[in-house]
């Protein structure tokens, strides 16, 4: 393990456009400072009457730590306040922009009106249905600033969510900041309004990579700001299910160089190991990753070794690869995808690995993957999900063509052929569900239910 210190040379990434959440992956439609995090009394679903609490735009910052918006008091959280993001009405159609099925028929979504994803809804019925049970979150009061959601979903009763204003640098005023968190399937929420200073004093709030390893534990990705060759953010962290959050680092106290390059992943196995991936999109040579084993307060880098097909691709001005979010399988059973660029001939050539390792990382074995998002289902059983959809049977070894789809997808698999997609092509959203191991796709078109 190599720790690293100053390696970064110029040129600037777009950062934020990288590291954004998303509800849609590649693959036409068919037919320590602590964030003080004081819990509110037990919010119903029951609306309130309010007013709004408009929203205002915030100058951006050259750079983090620099004068920004007023800070939020520390010690008395503002509770949230506005008028509510309104539930749908029974029976009317919305767009999925997310969707993570738990089994055959329960399952949750962010979506809403117009390809929004400022709701939250649960299914009983395999998708066809969903309850409206969206947090009561301030709603912006701004047309051209809408919220948007993103969560983890853990079984039908615990889940966390957290919105932002999808518009970089803006923010509602005063600052609202929240986690939600449901124990009870979304019959009530309860909230941890995020109070440290860090937060408020740079240029933007883009919540990621909400993660949960039990029912206590869990993690959040903050991205404050973009700057040369970095993604600026804070590492959140709780240990009480989301009463409470703690910023483990934060741009002005990160003396582990994570805030360098765009974030491609956060995935924890244990409450104290767990592993980040940082791409640089050839800025840096070598591909490393980040890897922690004390629940995230320190981390240490750890270079990949070259393909062995490609062994000289990590040499000055061969190539570069970029990592995607590990999949843990145990505590020493770890995958990666790697998506490599080979400079040759005055051109560029694309080729993507799965690195294994069956000793947390100390060895790895390499074999080809032939592109797109890597879905495991089991040790076994994997799918890559480009728009030629491809299935392996032996861990990602080998693997055999399924289906040609012309569009690109978020993929939730309960089984080895059963899952649901998110399905986009030219900005046109649906959701489709497939029994046979994505050889054939069908639509649905949720609606809320009564």
């Amino acid at each position: 393990m190599v720790k690293r210190f100053a390696f970064l040379l110029a040129g600037a990434l777009l950062m934020l456009a990288c590291i954004l959440p998303s509800a849609v992956t590649p693959t036409s439609l068919p037919p320590a400072s602590t964030t003080t995090a004081t819990p509110a009394a037990q919010i119903t679903d029951t609306p309130v009457a309010a007013t709004d609490t408009p929203a205002a735009d915030v100058t951006a910052t050259p750079e983090p730590g620099t004068a920004g918006p007023p800070e939020p008091p520390t010690s008395s959280p503002v509770p949230p306040s506005g008028a509510r993001i309104p539930h749908l009405s029974p029976g009317q159609n919305f767009t999925v922009t997310f969707i993570k099925m738990l089994d055959a028929s329960q399952g949750w979504a962010i979506g809403g009106l117009g390809g929004k994803s400022d709701h939250v809804f649960h299914s009983a019925d395999g998708g066809l249905t969903w309850k409206d049970l969206t947090p009561p979150q301030p709603a912006s009061s701004d047309p051209q600033m809408p919220l948007k959601a993103t969560g983890f979903f853990m079984d039908n009763q615990k889940a966390w969510v957290a919105f932002y204003a999808d518009a970089f640098g803006a923010r509602p005023t005063p600052p609202q900041d929240y986690i939600w968190y449901t124990t009870d399937g979304g019959a009530s929420w309860q909230y941890s309004a995020l109070t440290d200073p860090a937060l408020y004093v740079n240029e933007a709030y883009v919540p990621s990579d909400l993660f949960f390893v039990d029912a206590q534990h869990g993690w959040m990705m903050a991205h404050l700001g973009a700057g040369m060759n970095h993604d600026y953010y804070a590492l959140l962290a709780t240990t009480d299910g989301g009463v409470t959050w703690n910023a483990l680092l934060t741009p002005e106290n990160d003396n582990s160089q994570t805030q360098g390059g765009s974030k491609s992943g956060l995935a924890f196995i244990t409450p104290l190991n767990g592993w980040m991936t940082i791409n640089y999109h050839g800025v840096v040579a070598i591909p490393y990753y980040f890897k922690t084993h004390d629940g995230g307060t320190t981390w240490e880098s750890v270079d990949l070794p070259a393909p062995p097909s490609l062994p000289h691709l990590f040499d000055q001005n061969q190539g570069y690869c970029d990592t995607n979010a590990p999949t843990f399988f145990t505590i020493t059973n770890v995958d990666l995808l790697v998506d490599c660029t080979q400079y040759t001939n005055n051109a560029s050539l694309r080729k993507s690995f799965i690195y294994e390792s069956s000793d947390a990382g100390t060895t790895w074995k390499v074999y080809d993957y032939p592109g797109g998002p890597l879905d495991f289902v089991n040790m076994t059983t994997a799918y890559a999900l480009g728009r030629s959809i491809q299935r392996s049977s032996d861990a990602g070894h080998t693997w055999v063509a399924v289906k040609t789809v012309n569009w690109d997808g978020q993929f939730s698999f309960v089984d080895a052929n059963t899952a649901w997609a998110v399905a986009t092509d030219n900005g046109q959203l649906a959701l489709v569900k497939t029994t046979n191991g994505c050889v054939n796709w069908q639509e649905i078109k949720p609606k809320v239910a009564p």
